[in-house]
């Protein structure tokens, strides 16, 4: 399978990164960005691996979720063979912000 990031989750990559580099330095910020690029890639040959996310079961497409760090879980869902990460979601944000995934 392939992994795909829109661009919303593009954006909000970018976003956690500058976050960290501007608060914890450039050492914090590649290590998360790394921990998370890699749990990304691991969805290509483990696509099941996330459960479903409870807060968005009233979606049509099956978005899944898994945590790539204490505070930061990838929001992906599945499509023929493409794996589509649709968010980077704060952990630390109320859930009531899923809404905003498409």
């Amino acid at each position: 399978m392939v992994v795909t990031w829109t661009e919303d989750a593009i954006s909000q990559f970018h976003a956690v990164y500058n976050h960290i580099l501007e608060t914890a330095g450039v050492n914090a910020a590649k290590r998360i960005a790394h921990k998370i690029e890699k749990s990304a890639a691991r969805l290509a040959t483990h696509p099941q691996m996330g459960p479903m996310e409870e807060y968005l079961k009233q979606k049509p497409k099956g978005y899944r979720s898994l945590v790539v760090h204490k505070n930061y879980k990838l929001v992906y869902h599945i499509e023929d063979q493409i794996i589509y990460i649709s968010a980077l979601f704060d952990c630390r944000q109320s859930p009531t912000k899923f809404e905003i995934i498409k």
